[in-house]
């Protein structure tokens, strides 16, 4: 599976917040997708970075037991976007 874009609707930000206060290892949500279906993710790791003009989100996570990263980016806080990016994390080989 390619990279591919999801919606951070509040099910997804309130399942993150909790993740965060709980300090919970992993967390399990449907992210809802641009043409309509949705995917399971489980969240991992999250970051959280509050710049003076941008709010974004980064970590990893696990779709279809792949490995993942991902990143949401929203410009004047986190209600001014809607998009989340996942890519697979690249295969690292020993050569």
């Amino acid at each position: 599976m390619n990279g591919f874009e999801g919606l951070m609707m509040s099910s997804v930000w309130n399942g993150l917040q909790v993740k965060k206060e709980k300090q919970l290892k992993s967390m399990s949500l449907n992210v809802p997708l641009l043409d309509g279906r949705t995917e399971k993710v489980t969240f991992k790791e999250v970051e959280e970075f509050h710049l003076p003009n941008e709010y974004t989100l980064i970590g990893t996570c696990t779709i279809k037991n792949k490995e993942h990263t991902f990143e949401y980016v929203a410009p004047f806080g986190h209600r001014n976007s809607s998009i989340i990016g996942f890519l697979p994390k690249q295969e690292v080989s020993n050569r």
